[in-house]
């Protein structure tokens, strides 16, 4: 190397594998050379070699690509010959890959920030709806628990034990394990009356919605005589609607700020406890 530009310093060596070829005598010796990353790019730069080398190394990578492209064409094609097969000996197609159900956990993690489009529909059973009983005028008041923002209904006036308010409402969910929802007689001198109360737990929310009856019972420390002989229930759907941004909250004022007892029977109201 004495009239090159570069040395080249001979390191450990070690023999791991030379394949021979066709025709290639027996005796043949091979050695391969195993140097490190950062030695084999000088060794390139010194030899000025670096070039052609990264060339060759994108064209490999191109040819790579390329055959891993017409095998997924080759393999998409044969499914597709396969399911056209089955539908034409009238077997079910191939099952299509579902992931599987969300969990309480994991929906609690997917929703976070999610918009919940809640509707209360009506209530069956509640008291106060007989001939000779008390005169109610019921709203409802839903909010996930441990939020400070709720959804309250408008006011019915004496519409008997089983009223409908078919009213819709929009909160966002920020990880919570239940929606609680109280059910109130309104009470224009003093404070409202708790009447009933129940939650839907966010595992039935699952699925990305639900709409059916959820069970009220009667208010921890209610009076015996005043329990319900009927179960109490009452009807609402909820729908996981997607996460929206900041510009998008802003300006969807789809509710109303205000209280209940103003609100009109086909709306719902949104406040802030304090």
């Amino acid at each position: 190397s004495a009239g090159l530009g570069y040395d080249v310093t001979l390191g450990p060596i070690r023999l791991v594998a030379v394949p021979k070829g066709r025709g290639a005598p027996a005796n043949q010796d091979g050695v391969c050379w195993k140097l490190c990353a950062a030695r084999f790019a000088e060794f390139l730069q010194r030899a000025q070699r670096k070039l052609p080398f990264e060339q060759a190394c994108r064209m490999s990578l191109l040819s790579r690509q390329l055959a891993l492209k017409r095998l997924c064409e080759g393999m998409l094609k044969a499914w597709q010959r396969e399911e056209a097969a089955a539908e034409i000996r009238g077997k079910p197609p191939m099952s299509v890959f579902e992931p599987p159900p969300l969990t309480p956990r994991g929906f609690r993690v997917a929703y976070r920030g999610a918009a919940m489009r809640i509707s209360i529909r009506n209530a069956v059973n509640l008291p106060g709806g007989g001939w000779f009983g008390p005169k109610i005028d019921p709203f409802v008041v839903v909010r996930f628990s441990g939020s400070r923002r709720d959804l309250r209904t408008a006011v019915l006036k004496d519409p008997g034990g089983d009223p409908c308010w078919k009213a819709e409402g929009t909160l966002r969910y920020i990880g919570e394990r239940a929606l609680e929802i109280r059910v109130y007689a309104f009470n224009k001198f003093r404070e409202d009356d708790l009447i009933a109360e129940g939650e839907l737990r966010v595992g039935a929310l699952c699925s990305g919605r639900f709409d059916g009856l959820v069970k009220l019972d009667a208010p921890k420390g209610a009076k015996r005589g005043g329990r319900p002989s009927k179960e109490m229930g009452i009807v609402i759907g909820v729908v996981c609607e997607r996460r929206r941004s900041s510009a998008e909250e802003e300006s969807a004022g789809t509710l109303t700020t205000g209280s209940s007892r103003s609100t009109p029977p086909w709306q719902m109201s949104e406040s802030v406890v304090a």
